[in-house]
């Protein structure tokens, strides 16, 4: 079975985070272990209004030509000659530095192979990036994942974590060098998650997670066996790395569950006294941190007016949960005008964020649902303007960033007449009964009763399980084209499609693969936070495997299917 020998696994990495014992109370919060049945009820008002965004005009800066997806990590730099945008595609060789009033680019090559995921643009001589060490260098050895360049690309500053460097974790970080074949549950490295670094004091803050495969449900039995720090900083001056080990996750206890959706934590470095903020996923809550004194203050609830609360599940939840699950993201504090804003993400299918407001003593002020295509990456160029990132109009274009300029308004009324049209909206988002089977009829013209068909939202996926998959695919192509063994690309983005599939020499003429831009697997079919790729076998007519693959357990799915085909008797072993 030579066309299905193994090809090499592009796997994510998960995280997990925490420790069993928990000083935070945890008696405000409410458990259930049903998903949210009538979650638009609303807050108690107080001071609270509504917040309406005004469209004044958009921006493109020209990007580079050859990339695929919008930009990944986006940081705004505010300075004495103007607003300047950093953006970074993965896998790309160079930072897009733009000055955003005269649309001029500057490159800043990148001389070190691998992928970003943290950057925090200091100054012109001090740009700190992190790597992901899955991707740096090379595959199977990971080395120093922190990076000081200039802005001629200069490598000024080399950090490596061994032991040495490391101080307040327990087992301390990957050391330089180590075989991913010997990685255990006990080592973490450096990342951010789509978080912007920070940068005080010459101490560079970002978070340390977990490496474990696979990753743990939080409050699951793996989740309180190592005790380790979910956030620290490097002092500069001292060339050591510090964890925070005080602050756990709040509200759990044994049999309390919440998905891996909730593992990242966010934060915001503030400017009175060697604070930290603190938001998780799953709470209103947040937690001031001094990192000098390693006191920890609760802050009132910094809650969305439109939820009355997440729960947890006593029963571990499934992927079936992810996409169905309200959370709480982004916090950010703008120094200009002395306020905060905080993001809250509604379920997948639904599509909606809203922005949350709150004064210097974190009373929040407003509340609104963020125009279409605007998230995380934005900037306040004023006190009545915010500036994003358009992704819905930057997917479509071929070559430029666009941003979009809105002025904020607040209003005393409005915000029952929304929540109101939200719980409708809502409702009707989770009545479409169409299945899985009646989705791949619409979209294909396939007649077989028995046929398995993967599923791939090349946008949507991580990157390593969407190019493991296609690759499985192309490899084993003269073996599938002419069984019943199909491709599904579900991509609202033509040209990431036709992307992943020209890198790996497919292409939609063949009969066998299949092409949905419509959306449609998006908005109703994707339950998994990861909308990685899916694996649906039909026997005479009826499913017998529907399961979307996780990073961890992606070669899976190649065997899933080929077993299916073995038994099926559409390839024999000599295939």
């Amino acid at each position: 079975m030579n066309a299905f020998k193994p090809l090499l696994i592009l796997t994510l990495l998960y995280f997990l985070i925490g420790c069993k014992n928990n000083n935070i109370d945890n008696t405000q919060f409410i458990i259930d272990n049903k998903l949210i049945d009538n979650p638009f009820i609303v807050n108690e008002i107080n001071n609270r209004q509504l917040i309406t965004f005004e469209h004044i005009k958009d921006v493109s800066l020209v990007a580079i030509q050859s990339k695929t997806g919008h930009p990944y990590i986006n940081q705004f730099l505010d300075t004495d000659s103007g607003l300047y945008l950093v953006s970074y595609f993965k896998f790309d060789s160079v930072l897009n530095f733009y000055n955003v009033s005269t649309k001029k680019k500057l490159e800043i090559p990148l001389n070190q192979t691998g992928d970003i995921f943290g950057l925090n643009y200091v100054k012109d001589d001090s740009i700190f990036l992190i790597y992901n060490p899955l991707y740096f260098n090379n595959y199977y050895n990971h080395d120093s994942s922190l990076i000081m360049i200039n802005k001629s690309g200069e490598i000024i500053k080399n950090f490596l974590y061994d032991e040495a460097h490391v101080s307040g974790t327990k087992n301390g970080l990957l050391y330089n060098n180590t075989n991913i074949a010997e990685i255990n549950d006990s080592l973490t490295f450096l990342n951010t998650f789509y978080k912007v670094l920070d940068y005080e004091n010459q101490k560079l803050f970002f978070t340390v997670e977990r490496f474990t495969m696979p990753a743990d449900y939080i409050g699951g039995e793996d989740y309180f066996i190592v005790d380790l720090p979910f956030i620290g900083y490097e002092d500069l001056n001292n060339e050591k790395f510090i964890g925070l080990n005080k602050l756990k996750h709040p509200f759990l206890s044994d049999h309390l569950y919440y998905p891996k959706a909730f593992y990242y934590t966010d934060y915001e470095l503030l400017h009175d006294g060697h604070n930290i903020l603190i938001s998780f996923q799953y709470t209103d809550l947040i937690f001031k941190h001094n990192y000098i004194t390693n006191e920890i203050q609760k802050i009132t609830k910094f809650n969305s007016f439109f939820l009355d609360t997440i729960k947890a599940s006593i029963d571990q939840p499934t992927n079936s949960d992810f996409s169905n699950r309200f959370k709480y993201s982004n916090i950010y504090f703008d120094k200009k005008n002395n306020r905060f804003f905080r993001w809250f993400n509604f379920p997948l299918k639904f599509k909606k964020t809203s922005i949350i407001t709150a004064d210097k003593n974190y009373n929040v002020t407003g509340e609104g649902i963020l125009p279409d295509g605007c998230f995380k990456d934005f900037y306040p160029i004023s006190e009545d303007t915010l500036v994003f990132i358009n992704y819905i109009k930057t997917d479509q274009s071929s070559d430029s960033i666009y941003l979009s300029y809105y002025k904020i308004n607040y209003s005393d009324k409005g915000i029952i007449d929304l929540t109101n049209k939200l719980r409708i909206e809502f409702e009707e988002s989770q009545t479409d009964n169409i299945t899985i089977k009646d989705y791949i009829e619409k979209v294909t013209d396939i007649s077989d009763i028995t046929y398995s068909v993967i599923i791939i939202p090349t946008s949507m996926s991580c990157v390593g399980c969407a190019d493991y998959t296609t690759n499985y695919y192309s490899a084993n192509y003269k073996v599938l084209a002419d069984k019943p063994a199909y491709l599904l690309i579900a991509d609202a983005n033509t040209s990431n499609g036709k992307n992943i599939l020209r890198k790996y020499n497919l292409y939609m003429s063949f009969n066998n693969i299949y092409f949905d831009s419509t959306n449609t697997y998006i908005n109703y079919h994707s339950n998994n936070m990861s909308h990685n790729p899916r694996l649906v076998l039909i026997e005479n007519n009826k499913i017998i495997l529907d399961k979307i693959y996780d990073a961890f357990d992606i070669k899976q799915l190649q065997e899933d299917n080929t077993e299916f085909l073995l038994r099926n008797g559409f390839i024999n072993g000599t295939n």
